[in-house]
């Protein structure tokens, strides 16, 4: 399956706060500073191919979004 990106899903800073935070958190003697925009670019890309393969198996009763499979 190949994904297009059509729109950003992610909050680009709030995911490299996110991703800083955990590294100063989890493993303090890494001393990260900056997050690549190929890893925001993967992410973005994981995200998108997550969500199609959820909107294809939900089922189709309803009128609410609700299973992530």
């Amino acid at each position: 399956m190949k994904t297009k990106i059509r729109e950003n899903l992610l909050n680009h800073a709030a995911v490299k706060r996110y991703i800083l935070k955990k590294f100063k958190d989890d493993r303090p003697h890494l001393e990260f500073s900056r997050v690549s925009k190929s890893a925001l670019l993967l992410l973005e890309v994981q995200l998108q191919q997550r969500l199609e393969r959820a909107v294809h198996a939900h089922r189709s009763t309803g009128k609410t979004f609700t299973d992530i499979a």
